[in-house]
């Protein structure tokens, strides 16, 4: 569901009358089938299950980008509930707030500049956050890429390697 302004126009037998704006509610259903009667909502946590792809890069949002940039955030959020730590190239620790906006008492250190750590992590190896009891305690220093070795084994590319 989504609150727009939705416009349309009042008919009179004749003519077109005007543009009406009002708020409204937009319900969409990508999927119908004929036993539609078993339509189901979820509420989910947006940053965890949703993030939309409609523009080409170089809009303000919903780009190829910002969902890239939603995935790391989610894959750096499960590696820190596993107990890795995200530290930068002279050793220091990424702090838990993300933002450029140095300054405004959020809680970033001065070397933390980009928006989201680049973390990805192989659906072969979590698909939720489940199985990475390997790199609690690990200290992984961005660009930071986790997957499945040859050997079945749990591989951890980081830095600028």
């Amino acid at each position: 569901m989504a609150l727009k302004r939705c416009c349309g126009y009042t008919l009179s037998l004749h003519a077109v009358r005007g543009t009406l704006c009002l708020s409204g509610a937009c319900f969409v259903r990508c999927v119908r089938v004929q036993c539609d009667r078993n339509f189901a909502v979820w509420d989910v946590l947006r940053e965890e299950e949703f993030s939309p792809l409609k523009n080409a890069d170089g809009a303000a949002k919903d780009t190829p980008t910002t969902c890239r940039n939603d995935l790391c955030a989610l894959h750096r959020r499960y590696a820190i509930a596993a107990g890795a730590v995200f530290v930068h190239a002279d050793g220091t620790p990424y702090t838990d707030i993300q933002s450029k906006q140095n300054g405004k008492a959020d809680g970033q250190s001065t070397h933390d500049t980009d928006d989201t750590v680049s973390c990805e992590i192989s659906p072969l190896i979590s698909y939720a956050g489940e199985g990475l009891e390997e790199v609690k305690g690990v200290k992984l220093c961005p660009p930071v890429i986790l997957e499945l070795s040859p050997d079945s084994k749990l591989d951890i590319r980081q830095g600028s390697q």
